[in-house]
């Protein structure tokens, strides 16, 4: 995928927007910070987890020489893996809650920063964070695309990291789950809340032909299957 020019800043009520979003979203992760990398979706542990660095390494072609970002990354632990997976030696996280980068310093191969996606897409590193300016070959978007909003909010994030972070020639992977609701057994207010905050997957294309992005591609991959013993 390749970032055409850039175009247009987004309005005021959008980035007031956005930034309420953000707030409520980083104070959410702030709670749950402390038991989020042991859930079945996200831990290093799990057996999913090196058939989704495979993945992720192989729709990204990413190779040890490129300059990699993952936005949204917690404390970089899946970031690291796929480092290592290349024969990398950094990357880059950006993440907006502090409580979640916590025990970064475990992976020393991880340069983070702490900011939302939209500071960062303009430069706007929060004071104390590693500043990591320029663009990048590869940017990664995994369990964060429904965290940016409302369509047109999700469409000015997506058209802003393309325009100013995102390389030529280089490649824009998103990673979410799928928009229907989970063959999991959650109860009918949370599903109705699933359904309506994932995007579909024609909708994330429409939105990266938004951002300037060509040769996009939709593929539906993973499947997870989770036994639930109940005493």
């Amino acid at each position: 995928m390749r970032a055409r020019g850039t175009v247009a800043s987004s309005s005021t009520l959008l980035r007031g927007a956005s930034r309420r979003l953000c707030s409520v979203t980083s104070s959410h992760y702030a709670r749950a910070a402390d038991v989020y990398d042991s859930a079945p979706f996200y831990s290093t542990a799990e057996r999913n987890h090196e058939t989704l660095v495979g993945l992720v390494v192989d729709r990204l072609a990413l190779r040890a020489e490129h300059r990699l970002v993952d936005i949204g990354a917690g404390n970089g632990a899946f970031t690291d893996s796929l480092v290592k997976r290349v024969g990398g030696e950094r990357a880059t996280i950006v993440e907006p809650s502090k409580e979640f980068m916590s025990g970064v310093e475990a992976h020393p191969s991880i340069v983070a920063v702490h900011a939302s996606l939209e500071e960062w897409s303009k430069g706007e590193e929060r004071a104390g964070g590693a500043s990591q300016g320029g663009r990048f070959d590869r940017i990664l978007l995994k369990e964060v695309v429904h965290h940016l909003g409302e369509r047109s909010a999700r469409q000015e994030s997506l058209r802003q990291l393309c325009a100013h972070r995102l390389a030529p020639d280089g490649r824009l992977l998103i990673v979410t789950r799928h928009h229907e609701q989970p063959q999991i057994p959650l109860f009918s207010a949370a599903r109705k809340v699933w359904a309506e905050q994932q995007p579909s997957g024609d909708e994330l294309v429409a939105d990266l032909e938004h951002a300037g992005c060509i040769t996009l591609t939709l593929t539906l991959t993973l499947t997870l299957t989770l036994t639930l013993t109940l005493t």
